[in-house]
């Protein structure tokens, strides 16, 4: 058998080529650990895979500009608008007597206020009585959603003030509840028994109420 002789240009090109391949299948296996790792929600199917979760009502498209008014306000057609009517939908299916949808998030901004906005806007549309009430009394947010004046809403109710001088109306159907100015101590509000009275008269008084939480 005789030698193959290999000249530098060769040895260096095959070193290349050899780390080339190393490098590839090292990236490779660094994403793969990487995805396996990543425990965050990212699509529908995240969600799906859950255990002891309920059914995804709805699944609506990430639109900066849905907070600031309403999107089922100004763009009744746009797909998220859309969406937020099917879980409107979705939301009436599941329950028939609800009165009241709590929305929260799992962190600061991350879409309940929008979300209790629109889906307030859907119930309207829908022929309901309705209040949006912001109850996030630390940092509230859906009257600078709906364009309203904030400082008197939630937190004056809990202390006596009548409905009467606290809730918005925008039209005959839809009306806004502000959070009022922050207080100190604003769980141990909403859990005196003024907080259940409160919600009780607007059982009464409106078909459907929805609104942002902490």
């Amino acid at each position: 058998i005789r030698p193959i002789l290999v000249g530098p240009e060769a040895k260096i090109r095959a070193v290349a080529e050899a780390a080339l391949a190393a490098g590839l299948a090292l990236g490779l296996a660094a994403a793969f650990v990487v995805d396996s790792l990543d425990d965050g929600l990212h699509e529908v199917d995240d969600l799906r895979r859950l255990r002891g979760l309920g059914p995804v009502l709805a699944a609506v498209p990430v639109d900066p500009s849905a907070g600031v008014p309403p999107l089922a306000l100004v763009r009744s057609s746009d797909p998220a608008a859309a969406a937020y009517r099917m879980l409107r939908n979705q939301l009436v299916a599941l329950d028939r007597t609800c009165q009241v949808v709590a929305v929260t998030s799992v962190s600061t901004g991350g879409g309940a206020s929008t979300t209790a906005a629109n889906l307030g806007v859907a119930f309207a549309e829908h022929g309901d009585s309705v209040i949006v009430v912001d109850a996030d009394l630390r940092a509230p947010s859906i009257h600078g959603v709906f364009g309203v004046d904030g400082s008197l809403g939630v937190v004056d109710n809990l202390g006596g003030e009548a409905l009467e001088m606290t809730a918005l109306p925008l039209d005959h159907r839809l009306s806004v509840l502000a959070a009022g100015s922050p207080p100190p101590e604003s769980a141990a509000l909403l859990a005196a028994p003024s907080g259940e009275a409160l919600l009780d008269e607007l059982r009464r008084r409106y078909a459907f109420g929805g609104g942002g939480t902490p």
